[in-house]
């Protein structure tokens, strides 16, 4: 059987929500906003399809740089275990390098280290995970010194950080949309 690999594919936002609920087994009555999100933030999304039917789906944001994310891998259940996730984050590692990005990020739960590491090719890396909410996650202000301390013994000027939201289109640097296809194999072995 022949999947079909498609990039910036248009977006349905209720068959990506069912997609997306029964690959992390969480139904909704919800419905995200995903073609919005996706034209927003995304370098780029890759759907998997079986004529029509999406069965997978991949998203990569970015920093317009070096830095890539993979975001979102999910494969409708009755197709995991058959290289559909694999292929998927293939496509896009692909294109975040034809796009310039030399880094390609993602975390995982620990029951998905073989798939990532192993099947995908990423090697384990320290990193570090803040839950933001309703408490502030800092409990002193930072302060960057934005020159040495002058010689009269006053002490050093202090700059206070602040944060800075800058909401950029990053249109030019989207690539269009493009197909591709691969066989799946008809075992569940990993």
């Amino acid at each position: 059987m022949t999947i079909e690999m498609v990039s910036r594919f248009a977006v349905d936002n209720r068959v990506l929500n069912s997609l997306h609920a029964r690959a992390f087994g969480a139904e909704t009555a919800e419905v995200t906003p995903w073609a919005q999100r996706l034209a927003r933030h995304a370098l780029t999304w890759i759907g998997a399809f079986d004529d029509e039917r999406l069965i997978g789906f991949v998203q990569v944001c970015w920093d317009g740089g070096a830095h890539a994310f993979l975001l979102d891998t999910a494969v409708d259940p009755d197709w995991q275990h058959r290289g559909v996730g694999a292929e998927l984050v293939r496509h896009a590692a692909a294109e975040a390098a034809a796009a310039g990005c030399q880094w390609l990020h993602v975390d995982f739960e620990a029951h998905l280290q073989d798939f990532y590491l192993q099947r995908c090719g990423f090697r384990a890396t320290s990193a570090g995970l803040l839950r933001l909410g309703s408490e502030q996650p800092f409990r002193q202000e930072l302060r960057i010194s934005n020159h040495p301390p002058p010689a009269s013994g006053a002490g050093p000027r202090s700059t206070s950080v602040r944060q800075h939201n800058s909401a950029t289109s990053g249109t030019s640097a989207r690539r269009s949309a493009s197909n591709a296809s691969f066989d799946v194999g008809s075992t569940a072995a990993k």
